[in-house]
């Protein structure tokens, strides 16, 4: 794919997501992924990998992942720290949308229906 057109696909992208994001009253927090595979996500410590290196297994303190779930975790984290705040949870009220229904207890001979 042509190096422009892949940028512009990115662009695009980023665009739809932030324009997503305040619709639904968000905010799209755009995160330098640089290093995120190598760095561990326990500790910290950069190990180097090829692209055929699928798992990342830190020699300091073993933490051991798929690569792109440690990049992923490091992402988090990177959007956590510019900012972005852990996730809030807001209690919401329920209430019954309709008034409660309360049967009536009807004897059989009552309601039209025969016995067996």
């Amino acid at each position: 794919m042509n190096r422009n057109t892949f940028d512009a696909a990115w662009g695009k992208a980023r665009t739809f997501l932030t324009y997503k994001a305040e619709r639904a009253g968000c905010q799209f927090v755009a995160v330098n992924p640089e290093y995120t595979t190598q760095d561990c996500f326990r500790c910290g410590t950069r190990v180097p990998k090829t692209l055929s290196d699928r798992m990342h297994i830190c020699p300091v303190c073993g933490y051991t992942e798929n690569r792109d779930l440690n990049a992923a975790f490091n992402i988090r984290k990177k959007a956590f720290s510019l900012g972005w705040g852990t996730p809030e949870y807001k209690p919401v009220e329920i209430r019954i949308s309709t008034p409660a229904y309360t049967p009536e207890q009807v004897l059989i001979g009552e309601a039209g229906i025969p016995r067996l």
